[in-house]
């Protein structure tokens, strides 16, 4: 599942939790109309309903665990992984353009270094006595435009991560992790009782 063409959620996720939420919803089906008879016939072989309601919580109980270890696949990616990593900007006097192969918080880093040493080259300039004011107005409009593009960088990664958070926390904890165990619960309970 995708937001923003990244993905949040793998297939093998939706896969366990569709497959989970149908076995649930077959066995609350059958517990709650009484189907049963006394053989359960699956490949040509019969099996005794007292055989078929032993395996039923066993089976619920693996189709839960796969689905428990792929969402939290999913859910490890999702919080350590799902960051932006690039942002459309200007080059940053020589260190070039934040690319996708480093994460943002990293890029950011690389520029807030490079703004320091740019005003400590202020600094020594307006210390020294026989500097010219055209090296220090080069060099003060460096720093400006280095700030400017760090403050761009900011905004993009706070509106990118407010845009991304609510549908990515319905993604990830409503629809595959609640509803898939409100629906083995209800079919766990109805198989113990």
């Amino acid at each position: 599942m995708k937001i923003e063409g990244r993905e949040v959620i793998g297939k093998q996720t939706e896969v366990s939790a569709r497959t989970l939420l149908s076995v649930s919803a077959i066995v609350i089906v059958i517990q709650v109309y009484k189907i049963s008879g006394n053989e359960w016939d699956f490949l040509g072989r019969k099996f005794p309903a007292e055989v078929v309601d032993q395996l039923v919580p066993l089976l619920l109980i693996f189709l839960l665990i796969g689905h428990m270890l792929h969402w939290y696949a999913d859910h490890s990616s999702f919080r350590n992984w799902f960051k932006i990593s690039e942002a459309p900007l200007k080059q940053f006097d020589d260190i070039g353009k934040i690319n996708s192969t480093e994460p943002l918080i990293v890029g950011l880093e690389k520029r807030l270094q490079s703004l320091n040493t740019a005003i400590d080259g202020l600094n020594k300039q307006v210390i020294d006595s026989d500097s010219n004011y055209k090296n220090f107005f080069r060099e003060h409009l460096v720093v400006k435009s280095s700030v400017t593009e760090i403050v761009e960088v900011l905004r993009t990664i706070s509106a990118k991560h407010q845009k991304v958070t609510a549908p990515a926390f319905l993604l990830v904890y409503i629809w595959y992790l609640a509803i898939p165990l409100l629906g083995f619960m209800v079919a766990f309970s109805f198989v113990c009782t």
